[in-house]
């Protein structure tokens, strides 16, 4: 079973050992394989309350809205990583990646701990990204929470089109008397 999940390394990890994720981006044998194991296993304990109450639909979105999600992000924070000096490649970051999503799997104690699994995993992602791409904290928290900052003006503006959208179909539209001849 350690071949499947390093244990030892998600406890390294949820104990914020810097030198971990050192460990993790210079294992390219089973890092990457077992990266993706921790990432999934946590986004599917972190987010059974999710799951139930969609009725399974949410399994669906987990397994696809992850994967990408976890791709996309890690991207942008690797390329603003590197903008600030980072050394290490974009598969070595993925690894140190997905292993500091392990925090995320506190969402199964509902909203208070998906809350703190977001703000460990946070740290977690800094830490990573601080040892994986040899740079300081605070390049290492920059290229984090530029990203997230980013993603969530996105998230928002998507909200508020969205919203508008709704509004629009649902608003009556009225035309002069004379509009269609």
């Amino acid at each position: 079973m350690e071949k499947f999940l390093n244990y030892k390394r998600i406890k390294r990890v949820l104990l914020l050992d810097k030198k971990v994720y050192r460990e993790i981006k210079q294992d390219s044998k089973h890092a990457m394989q077992q990266s993706i194991r921790v990432l999934m296993a946590s986004a599917l304990i972190g987010s059974i309350w999710f799951i139930l109450y969609s009725f399974g639909v949410g399994l669906g979105i987990v397994f696809i809205a992850v994967p990408i999600g976890w791709l996309l992000i890690s991207g942008f924070m690797h390329f603003i990583a590197k903008l600030l000096g980072g050394k290490a490649s974009f598969t070595e970051y993925l690894r140190v990646t997905g292993y500091a999503q392990a925090p995320l799997a506190l969402g199964i104690f509902s909203l208070p701990g998906y809350i703190l699994g977001i703000i460990w995993a946070i740290a977690c992602t800094i830490y990573a990204t601080k040892e994986a791409h040899e740079i300081s904290t605070l390049k290492a928290s920059v290229a984090v929470v530029a990203t997230l900052f980013v993603l969530s003006l996105l998230a928002a503006l998507f909200m508020i089109m969205l919203g508008l959208g709704i509004i629009g179909l649902l608003t009556p539209v009225s035309y002069p008397a004379n509009y269609f001849g």
